[in-house]
């Protein structure tokens, strides 16, 4: 894409092809004019100067449109940030690496507890009603004595479906009552393990002072 500056107001933002066509309708291509016949219709040609700088400690000014040997540019002054506002960017930027590493960390412990439990607010409670009908079963009867249908209502529905751990099928709510808290204890070890990585690897992206600190610290995280 080409641009041209109106030489009644060099200091505009140039337009391009297609506005300086809208601009000099006696002309079927415009931009194809020699330069002189161009400045007959008020324009110029003018070229961007995009300059090459490093946005960590350099920004791109206001463009100024300069005429150089006779030919108009488009320059854009590159100024460098004060070490006040590289100071500032520099937090900026660390807090919010700081801030996405430890979203990554919570949806990765999030993952982690998916491989033992089903997520989901209704799941969670049901777990939590079927560790407490657990409890309470193992607590009151025994593998002789087990409670009679009707007591246990979810440790019920589960009979005949859940698996004693030699594999066969529960026979009654006591049985299912002992694979609950097998597994519940099972999880409580793989959660404690769990949090241990999670609550480790917060403390030490919040600790880190720099970027390269926080990326070590999520690249050496490993989930029980």
């Amino acid at each position: 894409m080409r641009y041209f500056i109106a030489l009644t107001n060099t200091a505009q933002t140039p337009v391009d092809e297609h506005a300086l066509q809208a601009a000099i309708l006696d002309v079927g291509n415009p931009a194809g004019l020699p330069a002189t016949d161009l400045a007959v219709r008020g324009y110029a040609e003018i070229s961007p100067n995009d300059p090459v700088y490093d946005p960590a400690t350099q920004y791109l000014g206001v463009p100024v449109n300069e005429q150089v040997a006779g030919l108009w540019q488009r320059n854009t002054p590159v100024l460098d940030y004060t070490p006040a506002e590289l100071s500032t960017r520099t937090t900026a930027r660390l807090d919010a690496k700081r801030t996405g590493a430890i979203a990554a960390i919570e949806a990765a412990a999030k993952a982690a507890r998916a491989v033992y439990i089903t997520p989901g607010y209704g799941q969670a409670m049901s777990y939590a009603e079927k560790a407490k009908q657990a409890a309470a079963c193992l607590a009151t009867f025994s593998a002789t004595a087990p409670p009679a249908p009707g007591v246990y209502v979810l440790l019920d529905s589960e009979v005949g479906v859940t698996k004693n751990a030699d594999g066969t099928p529960t026979a009654n709510a006591y049985e299912v009552a002992a694979v609950i808290d097998a597994a519940r204890q099972a999880w409580l070890r793989a959660e404690a393990a769990i949090n241990k990585v999670r609550v480790t690897a917060k403390a030490a992206v919040k600790a880190a002072s720099t970027a390269t600190a926080i990326d070590t610290v999520m690249t050496t995280i490993v989930w029980p």
